[in-house]
């Protein structure tokens, strides 16, 4: 959670805006809480700023900034002028890919009192939300006994083909898996020479599934082939969970037909989605607390199906048409926040869906 330029210089907007600004936040240096006017009711936009490790920003979080910003600037001149009432948050989550900053930020009571929560993030075209994946990740560390492969290869314990057994394992389970799920995984350390029977054989693997009571079912299984692949290869096993698990999203419908409906107004041509997201993030536990929305503007300019985590993603993020649509998805996230603000009947339906 190293974003510490990005943080600074949102913060730094927000108190020339007018809110009150606080960073560090929560325990998190590089994470930030920015809110402006008082008293209920509260609405909370989240703002995305991290980057992947080599590619940079191929998930576009410097746009889901530039959305936050967008609506707070908007949101902030009515309350400041006294036509809305409530208090509107603007909370800086560190850390999305991987690290679990909403979940450290929930732990620590930062959600207290906000009465629904939205972000907008960057794909291939406009859209509301319907969901997403859980996730659960672990690194799988097979420990043998090194030996030369050539002339005494009997007195070693092969790490490697513990891993490679935990992997035959995972592509007979996928058979058998409901379709609402993922399996998927790399071997980050496999040995140092191939005239070596290697010691340490390391494997990071990720599991999903759009349905939590399944994916606590897949971590239980997992374990038993971690365990049966050690006990085939007659190696000892080190099973580890990586960071903090994120849970599949429940999407709320009120808040995405604000949404849609202010998206097309500004010309942005939403679709409704009609499944859930095979991808994974924190947002989906926000939304399991309090009510919520992940929504997506489209960045690519001639349509074509970009997918995140790649190069032409990256490439997309950073360009005039994507920073546009950020603005317009911001508005649009704006429009949301004044209807829950001023409207109660409709922040009565909004808590409605989330209850059921």
């Amino acid at each position: 959670m190293a974003e510490f330029r990005a943080s600074r210089r949102q913060a730094d907007l927000l108190v020339k805006w007018g809110f009150d600004v606080r960073i560090p936040y929560c325990g998190m240096e590089t994470a930030f809480r920015a809110e402006i006017g008082s008293g209920g009711p509260v609405f909370c936009v989240m703002s995305e700023y991290d980057a992947l490790p080599e590619i940079g920003h191929a998930c576009g979080h410097n746009l889901i900034s530039v959305s936050a910003l967008s609506a707070a600037a908007g949101v902030s001149e009515l309350i400041k002028s006294g036509e809305l009432p409530g208090t509107f948050v603007v909370l800086g989550s560190p850390g999305e890919e991987g690290k679990g900053g909403k979940i450290h930020l929930m732990n620590a009571g930062a959600f207290d009192g906000v009465g629904a929560a939205m972000m907008a993030h960057p794909g291939w075209r406009t859209a509301t939300w319907k969901g997403c994946f859980g996730l659960e990740r672990f690194e799988v560390e097979y420990v043998g006994k090194a030996s030369h492969a050539g002339t005494a290869p009997e007195k070693g314990i092969n790490a490697l083909e513990g891993v490679m057994a935990l992997f035959h394992g995972m592509n007979a389970w996928r058979q058998h898996l409901p379709e609402e799920t993922r399996v998927h995984g790399i071997i980050t350390d496999g040995g140092s020479a191939a005239n070596v029977v290697p010691a340490r054989a390391v494997a990071r693997i990720y599991l999903r599934s759009g349905r939590q009571g399944v994916l606590d079912e897949m971590v239980v299984r997992f374990g038993e082939m971690v365990e049966g692949a050690a006990l085939l290869s007659g190696t000892k096993v080190n099973l580890r969970s990586e960071h903090l698990g994120y849970k599949s999203g429940f999407p709320n419908e009120p808040l995405n037909r604000e949404f849609f409906d202010a998206a097309t107004e500004l010309g942005m041509n939403p679709e409704m989605a009609e499944k859930q997201s095979r991808g994974s993030t924190d947002f989906g536990n926000v939304s399991r607390i309090l009510p919520g929305s992940h929504v997506y503007f489209g960045i690519s300019a001639d349509g074509s199906r970009l997918s995140l985590h790649t190069e032409e993603f990256e490439k997309a993020s950073r360009s005039e048409f994507a920073f546009n649509s950020a603005l317009k998805a911001g508005e649009a996230l704006a429009s949301v926040a004044c209807r829950y603000l001023s409207d109660e009947t409709y922040r009565a339906e909004v808590a409605a869906d989330f209850a059921k």
